[in-house]
């Protein structure tokens, strides 16, 4: 395969994602990971083209990086332990383009690599990453689908196939059971998270506004049942560049985070508390759902976030004079005690796994050492969102983590310590598809990735009897 050792321009796209990668670190615990994805800004101005194809560049080499370190430790070509960190990052992301991707030959790419190696180190560098590229790439499965025939792929560990470190396999495997886990976790690694748009039904409906976007350019798919969703799968524009999305007749969320207000079932007129409510998708759903009328709560004790994009995000949705409320507290105990909902919704801070397969880089960041810490969180949560739970009224814990330790751990225990609440085990998700994609044991609803195009989520409905 011939590869260039002089000369030669690399992407700007191709670029950017080794400068991330090769400054990829340990991403600190706390940072909050939203399962409704959302643009820097409604107009996309930020997301250039090359940007789009940088992010997907990282997004894959991070999604199947134990896996990528196999394909390249196989031949023992080289001494991973004396090569440089930045050679390694080169190799990877030449490797994920040329199996995950096939879009350029093989000598484009064996380029690249060299190139990105004489940017980085010099000649000396770039004459060693040609000489691997040589050897590595003949060795390589030709695409995907030759990689799923590798008999030795198909044999590999799942946290190397998959690339999800032991840590996290063993709380997949303790919360979908050991004849179902490795289904879901292959989906965490082999599906690319799709873009959902939730649409905003007091304004419009979704064929109607398919048919909008359609004729704006935007290419989107009406495709599951009950759920008021339309998927963006092309086309000229991008979402936020729409004047369907300008006029708040839609926003950005996965069809999983939408049955927390099916299960939660708010009807117009309630009085409903929604906490931890940033970035305001589920807050949106509940207000629609209660057909704009009652009495909403919208609790966020994050200042930048309650003002900037929990405010933008409903403002836009249903304008800037729209009646729910975004209390300006610091902290939830702050909040008036004795103000009583028919409805409460906690969608809990959590280690978010479930979200693994929309930001890859927290499979790296070791986060499960402080899933004690995070379950003390998120029991102060729950004690401060029960306060205000009214006679018969409905209380629905939410998490982006499917983890037995983050749901069922601490549901039981605060419900030893709280009589007064018992478990809904009866909730109704009447829609067909939903009820084939969960998982429904004892009251608690996991979404099920392998069978449905959604992050993974658990919920359960409290009630105080």
């Amino acid at each position: 395969m011939p590869t260039s050792t002089s000369g030669g321009t690399v992407s700007p796209a191709r670029r950017a994602a080794y400068n991330t990668l090769k400054g990829h670190k340990k991403r600190p615990f706390g940072v909050e990971y939203d399962a409704d994805l959302k643009p820097h800004r409604p107009h996309g101005s930020g997301l250039t083209r090359e940007r789009i194809q940088s992010h997907a560049l990282v997004q894959g080499v991070l999604r199947h990086l134990s896996l990528i370190d196999y394909l390249i430790d196989r031949g023992g070509y080289f001494d991973r332990k004396r090569t440089p960190d930045n050679h390694i990052w080169i190799l990877r992301l030449a490797v994920f383009e040329k199996v995950f991707q096939s879009s350029a030959p093989d000598y484009a790419l064996g380029e690249q690599a060299v190139e990105l190696a004489r940017e980085s180190g010099g000649g000396r560098s770039a004459s060693f990453v040609n000489a691997l590229v040589r050897r590595l790439f003949p060795e390589l499965p030709a695409d995907i689908s030759k990689l799923e025939e590798d008999p030795d792929i198909r044999n590999l560990e799942p946290r190397v196939r998959w690339s999800i470190p032991d840590p996290i396999l063993e709380f997949f495997q303790a919360a979908y059971g050991c004849e179902d886990f490795e289904s879901v976790v292959r989906s965490y690694s082999v599906r690319q998270p799709g873009t959902w748009l939730r649409v905003n039904t007091l304004k419009t409906t979704p064929p109607k506004l398919q048919r909008e976007l359609q004729s704006e350019g935007l290419d989107v798919k009406m495709n599951l049942k009950g759920l008021p969703a339309l998927l963006w799968v092309g086309g000229s524009l991008k979402p936020w560049q729409t004047r369907a999305w300008q006029a708040g007749q839609m926003t950005i969320q996965d069809p999983g985070s939408m049955l927390a207000g099916i299960i939660l079932d708010p009807q117009p007129g309630d009085s409903v508390l929604d906490l931890c409510a940033a970035p305001g998708g589920k807050t949106g759903h509940l207000w629609e759902r209660m057909l704009g009328k009652g009495n909403l709560v919208a609790l966020e004790v994050n200042s930048g976030r309650r003002d900037g994009i929990l405010k933008e995000n409903l403002g836009r949705l249903y304008g800037q004079g729209h009646p729910i409320r975004m209390p300006a507290i610091d902290s939830l105990d702050q909040f008036d005690p004795g103000m009583a909902f028919g409805r409460v919704l906690i969608d809990s801070p959590c280690l978010g796994l479930g979200l693994i397969s929309r930001h890859p880089e927290s499979r790296w960041d070791n986060r499960v050492r402080k899933m004690d810490m995070m379950c003390q969180q998120q029991t102060w949560i729950l004690d401060q969102g029960s306060r205000h739970v009214g006679e018969s009224g409905r209380l629905l814990w939410v998490t982006c983590s499917p983890t037995l330790d983050e749901n069922e751990g601490v549901i039981h225990a605060w419900l030893g310590r709280n009589p007064g609440f018992r478990i809904v085990k009866n909730i109704l998700v009447a829609e067909e598809l939903m009820h084939s994609a969960c998982d429904l044991d004892d009251g608690f609803l996991r979404t099920r990735p392998d069978r449905f195009p959604g992050d993974g989520f658990c919920m359960v409905l409290l009630e105080r009897s």
